[in-house]
């Protein structure tokens, strides 16, 4: 999933917004008492959602965040099984994603140079 945010921040705590586009590899398997027949496709989709991220510590040295975000993605509707092999029958099958993220993250203020002192 590639994706961008904006948001805005207040102190300490960031609200944004979040877009993209998402990759699936997805597999149909068809059957019957006669055959079986497996379709699979990379798809494509929109990612979109909201979430929030907050500094719950901040010192010289860097800072910890806490974030939660909300991502849905929807990868549309998508036909297997086409032609129609040994009497499978084909098959729309629509693909989206609901997915929910929480996180720890740790910055380390890296721009300072170092200095050695003896």
């Amino acid at each position: 999933m590639f994706r961008g945010r904006v948001g805005y921040a207040l102190d300490q705590f960031l609200i944004y917004g979040t877009a993209g586009i998402a990759f699936a590899g997805t597999e149909v398997t068809v059957s019957n008492q006669v055959v079986q027949v497996t379709s699979s496709h990379t798809r494509t989709g929109l990612a979109a959602g909201l979430g929030g991220e907050w500094a719950a510590y901040v010192d010289t040295w860097g800072a910890v965040t806490l974030k939660l975000e909300y991502v849905h993605v929807d990868f549309g509707s998508k036909r297997y099984v086409d032609p129609p092999i040994s009497g499978a029958v084909t098959r729309d099958v629509r693909l989206t994603d609901d997915i929910v993220r929480a996180g720890v993250n740790v910055r380390f203020n890296w721009d300072r140079p170092v200095v050695t002192k003896y």
